[in-house]
């Protein structure tokens, strides 16, 4: 885990592959000094599949040891629902995908056994995929 700080905040970069525990990464960050994370100012940028599974739109990230999964969700903008309007696209070819969201750590917020989920923000077909 690589931390940089940047106009007010920390960016932290994972070695490909890892899937980190949010939670656990967050608790990190607040133990090593002043800075105080919060859990809603956590973005990812992940690679992998887009598809409908039971009725919802999944992300299956590639390249990582232990197979994850997101539910994805609209961003509350206009450029959020053009961006999930591309996820359904993407979802119909199960198109290989690169995706940037806000994390949330279950899709219903009073189920803490929820899978957890994606706010789609931008999304693009994966290079080289």
């Amino acid at each position: 885990m690589r931390t940089k700080e940047r106009n007010g905040g920390v960016y932290v970069t994972f070695k490909s592959g890892v899937v980190p525990d949010v939670p656990k990464a967050l608790d990190a960050i607040a133990n090593a000094g002043s800075f105080k994370p919060r859990a809603d100012d956590v973005f990812f940028t992940v690679t992998g599949t887009v598809a409908s599974e039971n009725g919802q739109f999944v992300l299956t990230l590639d390249n990582v040891k232990t197979p994850t999964k997101f539910v994805l969700l609209a961003w509350e903008t206009s450029d959020g629902a053009a961006a999930f309007a591309k996820v359904k696209e993407f979802a119909a070819q199960s198109a290989a995908v690169e995706l940037e969201g806000q994390w949330l750590p279950h899709t219903e917020p009073s189920d803490k056994k929820s899978p957890p989920a994606l706010k789609v923000q931008r999304v693009a077909a994966a290079k080289g995929k």
